[in-house]
Formats: structure tokens, C-alpha cells, sequence
């Protein structure tokens, strides 16, 4: 059962279900989702989100701030792309393939430009990131047994118990020493297969700054959507 009600916290979205806990969340636009048990009384509800008011502020203050960040970026003919922490401006031509000019991305100008745009950072991906993976590998001792690519809609990167580390290609969005953070992050994982506070440790050990950058990534994740259609 979904309903609409109303808090000290303004509008949310109330949903009962057959669950045991209570939950929230936010959806992109900032809107309270509370996950109830069906007969959770509405008092109870409140009051959780009453108690949980500051980090909800915090989360829409996170929101916000991505979407305002987001604005400047817009993946069409004339528009703009992050790479690298810098700014790519987007420019039709009458070539077949992409062509990066200075700070220039020249696309062909028949097909998507969002398509044509990932197909380009597709390529780049797999010509710089295993550039880092072989930078960290020597420093720490840890090296994955394969590397791959891929464009996860809310993963950065993942690294499996056989030691095999995927990357997703939108990194190529962000600047070195993000790039650089989840490369150890994930190369960590070859010892910890966790977020356990050793693990947290031992990226924090290679990195230092580990956990400022953690929060760097994390409000760039608008940018794990931007090329996708």
C-alpha cells in the first residue's frame, strides 16, 4: 500500500508492505520514502522520521548539490562533458570516429552524440584506467588477475573473490586522484572482501586522504548516468 502523507519534515511517500523493520530513503528529487511494516502506527512512523529529520537535510543538501553540479554537463551537440575533472566541449564534424582536439571532442554528426560519446570513453577507459591499475598494483603488491569494463548504473568499480576487477568507463569523468581511490579501493579488496574498518585502514595506509575522497566519489555519482540514453 502506497500513500502520500504529510510530516514535520514536509511531504513524503508512505509505503506498507509485509516487512519487520521500518526504513527510509530518497528518491532523486528528494521526496521521503518510508518503508513500513502494514501495521506500524503512523505516530511510530513520524517519530522516526522526526529523529532521522538532519539526515534526511543532509541527504537533500547531497541532492542538490549533485543536480546543481550536473547542470553545467549536458552530453548533446554544443554541450559539455566532464573528463579527467576538466571540461570537454562537444563539437559536430563531418568524420566517422571521434576526435579528441585540445579540450575538444569533435563527434560524428549522424547517431547519438550520448552513444557516440560513451563508445569514444569506452575506448579511453581501456586505455588509461589499466595505466593506474599498474601504478597502484606495483605500489601495494596487489594485482587483479583480469581487468574489465563496463557502464554499472550505481557501481564505480567491484573486484570478485577470484581477484577479477571491473571498472566502470564513466571514472573517466573524474579526476586522477579520484580515479586513484577506487583503484585502491577495489585492488584492497583482494585482501578484504569487506568495508570493514581494516579495510577502510588499509586503503587509508596506501592513500592517504582515502576517506575525504570517498565522499568526493560519492558526490559524483550523477555522472555514472550521464551518457546513458
Amino acid at each position: 500500500m502506497t500513500d502520500k502523507k504529510h510530516a514535520t519534515i514536509g511531504s513524503y511517500q508512505l509505503v506498507r508492505t509485509n516487512r519487520r523493520t521500518l526504513s527510509i530513503s530518497l528518491d532523486k528529487n528528494g521526496m521521503v520514502i518510508a518503508h513500513a511494516p502494514l501495521k506500524m502506527p503512523l505516530w511510530q512512523i513520524e517519530r522516526f522520521l522526526w529523529e532521522k529529520s538532519g539526515w534526511i537535510a543532509e541527504k537533500r543538501a547531497l541532492l542538490q548539490s549533485r543536480a546543481k553540479r550536473m547542470e553545467q554537463f549536458d552530453p548533446v551537440q554544443g554541450g559539455k562533458l566532464p573528463y579527467l575533472g576538466g571540461t570537454l566541449f562537444l563539437q559536430a564534424w563531418e568524420g566517422k570516429t571521434a576526435r579528441l582536439d585540445g579540450n575538444t571532442l569533435y563527434l560524428p554528426e549522424e547517431g547519438s552524440v550520448r552513444a557516440q560519446a560513451l563508445k569514444w570513453l569506452q575506448g579511453e577507459a581501456r586505455r588509461v584506467l589499466p595505466l593506474y591499475v599498474d601504478k597502484w598494483s606495483k605500489i601495494t603488491g596487489l594485482k587483479p588477475s583480469r581487468i574489465g569494463f563496463g557502464y554499472a548504473q550505481k557501481r564505480w568499480g567491484s573486484m570478485s573473490s577470484k581477484g577479477s576487477l571491473r571498472l566502470n568507463v564513466a571514472l573517466m569523468h573524474c579526476a586522477p586522484r579520484q580515479i586513484d581511490y577506487i583503484v585502491v579501493h577495489e585492488l584492497t579488496h583482494i585482501k578484504h572482501m569487506n568495508h570493514s574498518p581494516a579495510f577502510h585502514a588499509a586503503v587509508e595506509a596506501v592513500l592517504p586522504g582515502a576517506a575525504q575522497l570517498r565522499k568526493e566519489v560519492k558526490a559524483l555519482s550523477g555522472y555514472l548516468e550521464l551518457l546513458r540514453e
